[in-house]
């Protein structure tokens, strides 16, 4: 449990960064909220989420559920998704 923060409380904060697996990150202390997979352009942005515990949120004001090709695994074709072949 992040000290900072208690389970099933709303907080606001800022996306720090972006792992290399596409995950929003929130930087606290040492350590590191997981908001889930974003695209870059969000960093800096202001992230509503509801804390649940270890470095698990659950975003709170845009869709996280929504099934995005772009991050999904959809094998080899994925180029042909990219660039807008189906």
């Amino acid at each position: 449990m992040v000290e900072k923060y208690s389970v099933g409380e709303i907080y606001t904060e800022t996306v720090d960064r972006i792992s290399d697996a596409g995950n929003g990150l929130i930087t606290v202390g040492p350590i590191q909220l997981n908001l889930g997979k974003m695209r870059p352009s969000r960093v800096g942005d202001k992230i509503k989420f509801k804390y649940t515990g270890g470095q698990s949120v659950e975003i709170i004001g845009f869709p996280t559920k929504v099934r995005n090709p772009i991050f999904d695994d959809d094998g080899p074709n994925k180029n042909d998704l990219l660039n807008g072949n189906q």
